[in-house]
């Protein structure tokens, strides 16, 4: 017996395959990364010009129907699946308030989310419209994240939540200002 094992202590044939076996699983894990990370990457970037594509579609006029601004999200956004992710679009206006300034809900939607409230407020204000009587569109887009494996989990509990604002760019014109009314709401009030 103890020839065998000195015999097996010095036959080089199976130092490959246990050098093998130690390496492998950190081979597998790098693949997985190589495949998983970039996918996050991806999506998350493919997001992002989804919130931004749909703020802009409804900033360029007022809607009879957003399922569009939703379908051209969806499009953006592939290949990522955005069935289950929740889209809110908002009209604001801004109001002068003494000294500082305050965003208010004038209209609001929803597709798998909760729209937000007719005149609550909204902050932060963004820089470019912080000013009286300003009218912008925001579009928030919150979606979660499924890896391919679950072997990161970071990523196994991530949920996407962007939020864009965007300047009206060609409303309808009431007391003098351009706004965007989205369905079922009313234009912004004066004060």
């Amino acid at each position: 017996m103890t020839s065998l094992l000195a015999r097996f202590a010095r036959e080089p044939d199976g130092v490959s395959a246990l050098e093998f076996a130690m390496i492998a699983p950190i081979l597998i894990v790098v693949f997985m990364a190589s495949i998983e990370l970039p996918r996050f990457i991806s999506t998350h970037q493919n997001l992002a010009r989804a919130n931004r594509a749909m703020a802009d579609i409804i900033a360029r006029g007022t809607l009879p129907s957003v399922d569009e601004v939703y379908e051209a999200g969806k499009a953006v956004a592939a290949p990522f699946d955005t069935t289950g992710a929740s889209i809110v679009l908002t009209a604001v206006g801004v109001y002068a308030q003494g000294n500082a300034f305050v965003a208010r809900v004038c209209s609001s939607v929803q597709h798998n989310g909760t729209a937000r409230s007719l005149n609550s407020t909204i902050s932060p204000i963004p820089p470019a419209e912080e000013r009286d009587r300003a009218r912008y569109v925001m579009s928030e887009l919150t979606a979660r994240y499924v890896p391919i494996f679950n072997i990161f989990p970071i990523l196994n509990s991530y949920t996407f939540m962007k939020q864009v604002y965007w300047p009206v760019r060609r409303g309808t014109k009431y007391n003098g200002f351009d706004e965007i009314i989205l369905p079922g709401g009313q234009p912004c009030p004066i004060t």
